[in-house]
Parts: C-alpha cells; structure tokens; sequence
C-alpha cells in the first residue's frame, strides 16, 4: 500500500441517483495521479475509513488522472 494524493468529494444527488438507476452503490469519488496498478480489487483508506473501488473512470483514455468511483466498505 502506498500514499498518494487524492481529491475527494461525496457524489452529489444527481449522481448517486445515476448510479442507483444501475444498481451501484457508489457514496464517493476520488481523482489520482494516473498509474496502471489500480483495479477495483484495491481499496482507498481516507481520513481512516476504508472504501471498495467499485469502477475507474480513465477520462476518455486520457493519462492524466483516474477517476475512482468508490463506497464504504461493509
């Protein structure tokens, strides 16, 4: 496991609702630097609370930053 730096944010109403609609349970949303070892079977420890990666989103292919799509573990 290492550190990095992360933005986080909660997912607004309207997409929670969109990812409701598909049977997701995404609560969270993290952007990182770019790296090719991210898979959902990671996991993100924030402020001491652990969340399942659920699905990455690459940005349209872009190697610039990863979009991790997250929720609370159970």
């Amino acid at each position: 496991m290492s550190d990095v730096w992360a933005y986080f944010r909660q997912l607004s109403g309207k997409e929670f609702y969109a990812a409701a609609a598909v049977q997701a349970t995404e609560k969270a949303l993290f952007t990182i630097g770019y790296r090719t070892d991210i898979t959902t079977a990671n996991f993100i420890r924030f402020r001491g609370v652990d969340y399942d990666i659920t699905r990455i989103d690459t940005f349209e292919g872009y190697k610039a930053d990863l979009t991790l799509y997250c929720k609370k573990k159970a």
